[in-house]
């Protein structure tokens, strides 16, 4: 039987080896969508970031523009009350600038943390094909194995396992009589 345990062996490390590389591949394709994904919404966070800040500084030029007609109208275009409200609102608009950015920065540092959560938890996933033959051959040549003892036993060679007698007679040398639970019929195993 050393031909049908070997087959065994060697089917179970290929099946075992294409299963794993199979799921390596599998695994492969899922970082490459991850990869995308995240690049995908950092690029569209990029471009919504960029967006509100050519807003923010729009709302600040008409906000400076309605301080010029006032200021103009009220006669006090070159003083002290149009250059504290032109500051104003070029402060107010640094500020908002800087929370646009701080606010891009968290989101895109969110997105890569979450993408390299994702690519760990795929590598986790991974299998060493080498590995998984190997176990799939040991796992093969043991099924080989019992499959032989099996064989030889149907054959007249060693049984592999217990034969019944179905007597319910006396307990004879190397046959132990079981109870009688279920009435008469119940067997002897050696």
């Amino acid at each position: 039987m050393g031909v049908a345990t070997a087959a065994l062996a060697l089917g179970g490390a290929a099946l075992s080896a294409s299963g794993a590389s199979a799921n390596n591949s599998a695994v492969r394709r899922s970082a490459r969508s991850a990869s995308r994904n995240a690049q995908s919404t950092l690029n569209r966070t990029s471009r919504r970031n960029a967006v509100e800040r050519v807003r923010n500084r729009l709302e600040a030029d008409k906000v400076l523009g309605r301080v010029r007609v006032t200021s103009s109208s009220r006669g006090a275009a070159l003083g002290t009350s149009f250059d504290r409200s032109v500051r104003q609102v070029e402060i107010d608009e640094g500020l908002n600038d800087r929370i646009l950015r701080d606010n891009f920065a968290d989101d895109s540092a969110a997105i890569s943390s979450g993408l390299e959560a994702q690519l760990v938890a795929l590598e986790a996933r991974l299998q060493s094909v080498a590995l998984a033959g190997i176990s799939g051959g040991i796992q093969g040549g043991l099924a080989g194995l019992t499959l032989g003892e099996g064989l030889e036993g149907l054959a007249g060679g060693t049984p592999a396992a217990p034969t019944a007698s179905l007597t319910n007679g006396p307990a004879s040398a190397g046959l132990v009589q079981l109870p009688d639970l279920a009435g008469p019929g119940v067997g002897t195993f050696a």
